[in-house]
């Protein structure tokens, strides 16, 4: 039974298991039909719901999706998941998804998945304000 209650839960198996750092996620349009959705923390299973409301409410607001990985820590399997099924309810519906290069161990696991080679990935300064990012995007995407 312990074998069982430590896959399940570490913490009640007396693991000692590292706090996950929070995990946030908003968006804002940015005029020209597009929007700019930020996450912040640890993008895991638990927090995919989250990730996935605010993605289909910038969607249905805006054709084009900007997502912001700078200031995400971690992405497991559930959230990698997650941004490709957007990115190809996007694609089905005439909207595009571009996502914005996050840390390096971020973006390792889009590089070890392939996904780098099915998303858009951009890199932006990190000081680079969303609205004027979003403006320059806009003007790459209309001539796709």
């Amino acid at each position: 039974m312990l074998q069982q209650t430590a896959l399940s839960d570490p913490k009640a198996a007396g693991l000692d298991v590292p706090a996950t750092q929070s995990f946030t996620c908003s968006w804002a349009e940015s005029g020209a039909s597009s929007a700019w959705v930020r996450m912040t923390g640890d993008l895991d299973r638990a927090r995919v719901p989250e990730l996935e409301r605010t993605i289909r409410q910038a969607q249905l607001a805006s054709r084009r999706v900007l997502l912001d990985l700078r200031e995400l820590e971690f992405v497991d399997h559930a959230g990698m998941h997650s941004i490709l099924e957007a990115h190809q309810r996007a694609h089905r519906s005439g909207g595009q998804l571009a996502l914005v290069r996050g840390s390096r161990r971020v973006n390792r696991v889009f590089a070890l998945t392939g996904l780098c080679d099915i998303l858009e990935i951009v890199d932006l300064d990190p000081s680079e304000p969303p609205v004027q990012a979003l403006l320059k995007f806009c003007g790459t995407w209309d001539a796709a």
